[in-house]
């Protein structure tokens, strides 16, 4: 169902938080032994291996399907990612790739249980009635361009996806590191937001839109930070 606030592939709508989020991002990476010492890309290729026992396989897909997620009602049993896109080596096409990957990831992590329960619901539905058609034995997803690299406010699951993918490629207390490199080397409040948004994307090996969006969190962020600073040196001690 394409709406906000439908169920979409699932039996019901869920909401998760964005900084639940950032924490399965930032625990998976350390209890896999993923997260990187200093500021760099993310090992993204390793994941699946280390996360699942499977890497991920990159097949042909249909024409404008960028990756792909399986589930059965034991979870996740499958990522594929377009060949086609894989076998791009121009720098573009590695960040393109290892997006891709991440966000269907971010699937394989946020979704694998409510994919399982879908897939268990139609099949006691199908025990119930009697159903004459066969109750499906897995789901997969089919991510296309415009729900990994445009905003659509629509697709929830997609938008969840999306910002998981940010997370475990621009880990936090690393994104953090970078942040405070870069305005350490600049003036406070001074120094200029596309500086800051060239480091992370070319740190982390991300698009320059993902860094964009992680520049300006930062920045906002920083300013909030500042401005809770100043109030409270100005409150009188007693």
């Amino acid at each position: 169902m394409a709406s906000k606030h439908g169920p979409g592939p699932f039996l019901e709508y869920f909401f998760i938080p964005e900084a639940r989020i950032h924490r399965i991002a930032c625990d998976s990476l350390v209890s896999l032994g993923l997260m990187p010492d200093t500021p760099g890309p993310v090992p993204i290729e390793r994941y699946c291996d280390k996360r699942w026992g499977f890497p991920e396989d990159y097949a042909p897909l249909p024409k404008g399907v960028l990756g792909k997620a399986k589930f059965s009602e034991d979870g996740l049993v499958m990522i594929e990612i377009n060949r086609e896109l894989a076998d791009n080596s121009s720098e573009l096409g590695l960040i393109r790739t290892r997006s891709t990957l991440a966000h269907e990831i971010g699937h394989g992590e946020l979704h694998s249980g409510r994919y399982a329960d879908k897939i268990r619901h139609e099949r006691l539905q199908g025990d119930l009635f009697e159903a004459p058609m066969a109750a499906r034995k897995t789901i997969a997803t089919a991510c296309r361009e415009e729900q990994i690299f445009r905003v659509n406010r629509d697709e929830w699951w997609e938008i969840q996806a999306n910002k998981f993918m940010a997370a475990i490629l621009m880990p936090k207390p690393l994104l953090r590191q970078v942040f405070d490199e870069c305005k350490a080397n600049g003036i406070p409040g001074d120094w200029p937001l596309w500086a800051l948004e060239y480091d992370i994307a070319g740190t982390f090996k991300v698009s320059q839109k993902m860094a964009e969006i992680a520049a300006r969190s930062l920045r906002e962020m920083d300013a909030k930070e500042c401005a809770q600073a100043q109030l409270a040196a100005s409150k009188p001690t007693t």
